[in-house]
């Protein structure tokens, strides 16, 4: 019978080719295909059984106890049940995880999620144990025992959900192991994340269509939360999504009041601020463009008798972890954060998000002032504006950058020595001195980052061994301690235990440690941050070959970045019309995001439509 099937399937593909290009008849037979073997591994007959929405209501009631999925969610639900491919939009606070939680406990074989955030990946498996779903996660955080007991639990079919990042993903044992046990659903969460005009690329989302293909092709479901129509048809493209349906939950969250006051000074700023929140008893977010300024506001807020905490990502996982947990649990009133704050947050009674500063997008924008009124109860969004508040988001934008002729003469110098038969350290003051005077360390260090990211440097080879110099005395060490992540904590407390001396250099193997390079490395930043150490690192060391096809993939990723940097200064002019914006801002919004279903929509609400209110 399952002969049978799959000539019937070719047969059905020879009829295409009197009608369609080879390329959609391909297209085609690769969509059958997949579901073939999938039944096949399965020990299904053909056609395979798609579950059913009335199977996906009793697993929503069964593990996450509601009776009925939201509107938006509904075709969402029934577009991955019907083993599509997809791309799906829904705004925050639109349940985009039951999305595809709740057909994963529906199909047989594991689900893969990708997440850019460890953070995130922790608390949504933390979340799903509690509901008695099998689920756990692979990354960098987890000591080689912890991994290798996952792994097993992995292979031995114990686990229905698996979380990893897009780099933890395209490593060769991780894939051989998912194509070993087999993949039912691959979930691409924040997906924009692939797409050159997204807000937040990264080039490891890149690599996800290759590692699709070698782990068996299963059906692929992209999430976003702001995605406009190019970056959607970018997420199709560079993911290579078959024949996707395309599901818009409605970016319109009707409950959000928008507003935007403008602020002629930074005193005034202040002060609409502290005016703002001193009659608010609900939690509130209040969003700041910089570090700096996350600190600053949260002292000011504080010496004003506001319940405040700071969140960035320039603390310890652990500080972070306490004012999310003070803010979570009700005993600090405000978080104030830069973006790092809020991706899978899910604080419903979030009554008012007060934007400091605006964000560089207005996709981070919404996003984060989305984050209010969760739980569909009105609450207000809040922007106070100054026209030169653009210079900080220029100058942080262009702190980033690196000039095209910059990456070209890094490159240059590399390839010269290498002549792409020998290993050259990737050292930015070796770099430095070969180029001359006026070159920044810190830009060429970038350079080489970006060079490393984007693949056009070629059998790169990272050092095992570190070398470290305590810095601290005893007592110091005592003090710090017990603020330390735990993996910071373990390199000191080893490191301090082998010196006599504050003079004395120690070398620490990754090999040996038991740490992943990556762990390592954050250990040994938070200590250099803190002043506790001295680390003396080894550079890498790359093969650079000076041939027309590497320059050809030089230079196309100085057009990106280019084209990128073109990007990032549209998206943050999109923002500053925005807030001058003299019609309805949830028109505004709307429109941006290709919702033009109504144009001549009022919100009846914000600034604009009710002033004064």
């Amino acid at each position: 019978m399952q002969t049978h099937t799959f000539e019937r399937s070719v047969k059905q593909v020879g009829t295409a080719l009197a009608v369609r290009s080879f390329a959609a008849c391909n297209e085609m037979l690769r969509m059958q295909w997949r579901g073939h073997v999938a039944a096949v591994e399965a020990g299904q007959n053909f056609p395979m059984a798609k579950p059913t929405m009335s199977q996906a209501r009793a697993v929503l009631q069964q593990y996450f106890g509601y009776t009925d999925f939201r509107p938006p969610q509904l075709p969402a639900v029934e577009a991955v049940l019907s083993r599509r491919d997809a791309v799906i939009v829904l705004p925050t606070g639109g349940g985009k995880s039951i999305c595809f939680q709740v057909p994963a406990l529906c199909f047989s074989r594991l689900t893969v999620v990708v997440s850019p955030l460890i953070s995130l990946m922790a608390d949504q498996v933390q979340a799903l144990e509690r509901r008695n779903v099998a689920a756990t996660f692979l990354n960098s955080t987890l000591p080689p025992d912890e991994t290798v007991a996952r792994v097993e639990r992995i292979r031995r079919g114990e686990v229905r959900l698996l979380y990893v990042a897009p780099e933890r993903l395209a490593v060769g044992s991780t894939a051989s192991l998912l194509r070993e046990v087999g993949v039912d659903l691959l979930v691409i969460d924040e997906a924009h994340c692939v797409s050159e005009w997204g807000q937040d690329f990264r080039p490891s989302y890149l690599r996800l269509a290759a590692v699709r293909r070698e782990i068996g092709d299963p059906q692929t479901v992209a999430l976003t939360a702001t995605a406009t129509p190019g970056v959607r048809r970018d997420i199709a493209r560079l993911l290579e999504l078959l024949d996707p349906e395309v599901i818009i939950g409605g970016f319109d969250r009707p409950n959000l009041t928008f507003r935007v006051q403008n602020i002629p000074t930074d005193a005034a700023r202040h002060q609409a601020m502290v005016s703002r929140l001193r009659g608010v008893g609900d939690p509130v977010v209040v969003y700041a463009a910089t570090r700096r300024q996350v600190e600053q506001v949260a002292r000011m807020l504080s010496s004003g008798r506001v319940s405040a905490v700071a969140y960035h990502a320039g603390l310890s996982p652990e500080r972070r972890a306490r004012a999310q947990e003070q803010f979570m649990g009700g005993a600090a009133q405000v978080i104030v954060a830069t973006n790092a704050f809020g991706m899978g947050i899910d604080k419903p009674d979030v009554r008012l998000v007060l934007h400091y500063l605006h964000s560089g997008s207005l996709e981070d924008y919404y996003q984060e002032a989305g984050r209010a009124g969760r739980d569909g109860a009105a609450s207000d969004c809040l922007l106070l504006f100054n026209p030169n508040d653009r210079h900080v988001h220029d100058r942080m934008r262009e702190h980033g950058n690196v000039p095209g002729e910059l990456l070209r003469n890094v490159w240059m110098v590399l390839a010269t020595l290498s002549q792409g038969r020998r290993p050259v350290p990737l050292d930015e003051r070796f770099i430095v001195s070969r180029l001359g005077d006026g070159v920044q360390t810190q830009s060429v260090a970038t350079a080489l980052s970006i060079l490393e990211q984007r693949d056009v440097l070629a059998s790169v080879s990272r050092p095992d061994v570190v070398r470290l110099r305590v810095l601290a005395s005893s007592l110091r060490v005592e003090c710090e301690r017990a603020s330390l992540t735990p993996a910071a904590r373990d390199v000191l407390e080893r490191v301090f235990g082998q010196v006599r001396a504050t003079e004395d250099w120690v070398s620490i193997s990754v090999a040996e440690s038991g740490w992943t390079a990556r762990r390592l490395d954050e250990a040994l930043s938070e200590l250099e941050s803190r002043q506790l150490v001295f680390v003396d690192r080894v550079p890498s060391r790359a093969t650079v070959a000076m041939d027309s096809k590497s320059r050809a993939r030089l230079e196309r990723l100085i057009h990106q970045l280019k084209t990128r940097r073109e990007v990032e200064r549209a998206k943050l002019g999109a923002m500053v019309s925005y807030a001058t914006a003299l019609t309805c801002r949830r028109r505004f919004i709307l429109n941006y995001f290709g919702d033009r279903s109504d144009d001549g929509y009022r919100c009846n609400l914000c600034d604009v439509c009710a002033p004064g209110s």
